[in-house]
C-alpha cells in the first residue's frame, strides 16, 4: 500500500521581498520509499524542510538585531541582519546543505556603521530524535562578504569573516533545530471494532523502531509495522 500526504506550511507575511515560492527540486515527489523490503517506510520530501525555511523567512525570522559581543565583537557592537532571499536546503553527499544568500548585515559600533553583503553555504549531519530531525555538526563551507560603501582592509576582512561565521552558525542552528515542526509520521488509532481480534483499542498503529537514511530527494524512515 502506497499513499501520499500533502503538506503546506504558511506564515503571516511580514517582509515585502518578492519570492518565486518554495524551492522544490526536479523529479518525482511521491515515490516508493520502501526499496529495501522493510515492513513499513515513510518518506519526507526535502521540500518540507524548504517550506518551513521559506515560512520562517517570510515571517521575518531572519530579520533581527544581535548583540555583537556574543559573536566575538567588542562590547557595544550590534549587528543588524536582513535576509532578502529565503534559505534553501538540499541533499549533498549524505548531508543536508544550506544556502543562505543576499544577507544585508550592518555592523554598528560606537561612532561607525559598516554595511555588508553576505552569502553563506554550510552542511550538517542529520539524525532522528523521536519524530524530530536533529541537525548536528554544522560546518561552514563558504562565507562571502563584500561592501559597496567602504574598502575593507585584510585585517577588517578577517575580523568580519570571523564575526559573520559565528553569526551564521547561530542562525543556521536556530532555524534548523529550534523552529521546524516534527516530521509527519502517520499513525492510526485502533477502533473498538478491532477489539475482537485481540488488538488494543485506542492504541496507535504505525511504524516501529524507525531508522533514518537520506535518499534524495527524501528523508526516509524504515522499520517495523505494529503497535507503537
Amino acid at each position: 500500500m502506497l499513499f501520499g500526504i500533502g503538506t503546506r506550511l504558511a506564515a503571516t507575511a511580514a517582509n515585502q521581498y518578492a519570492t518565486l515560492g518554495v524551492a522544490v527540486p526536479a523529479g518525482g515527489v511521491l515515490t516508493d520509499p520502501n526499496s529495501n523490503g522493510q515492513a513499513a517506510a515513510v518518506a519526507a520530501h526535502i521540500a518540507i524542510l524548504d517550506q518551513a525555511l521559506h515560512s520562517l523567512w517570510k515571517a521575518n525570522f531572519f530579520h533581527a538585531t544581535i548583540d555583537g559581543s556574543t559573536l566575538g565583537g567588542n562590547p557595544g557592537t550590534t549587528v543588524d541582519i536582513d535576509a532578502r532571499l529565503p534559505p534553501v536546503a538540499e541533499f549533498n553527499n549524505g548531508t543536508v546543505s544550506l544556502a543562505l544568500g543576499d544577507l544585508d548585515l550592518t555592523i554598528n559600533s560606537p561612532g561607525s556603521s559598516i554595511p555588508l553583503s553576505v552569502g553563506v553555504r554550510a552542511h550538517t549531519n542529520v539524525t532522528l530524535v523521536g519524530n524530530t530531525l536533529s541537525f548536528t555538526g554544522i560546518v561552514l563551507d563558504e562565507t562571502h562578504l563584500s561592501s559597496d560603501v567602504i574598502d575593507l582592509t585584510s585585517m577588517q576582512q578577517m575580523q568580519m569573516q570571523m564575526m559573520v561565521a559565528s553569526l551564521a552558525q547561530q542562525v543556521i542552528d536556530s532555524s534548523l533545530n529550534n523552529a521546524l515542526p516534527s516530521l509527519p509520521i502517520p499513525s492510526f488509532t485502533l477502533p473498538a471494532s478491532l477489539a475482537q481480534y485481540g488488538l488494543p483499542v485506542g492504541a496507535q498503529l504505525g511504524i516501529t523502531n524507525p531508522s533514518l537514511t537520506l535518499t534524495p530527494p527524501h528523508f526516509v524512515l524504515t522499520g517495523g509495522f505494529g503497535i507503537q
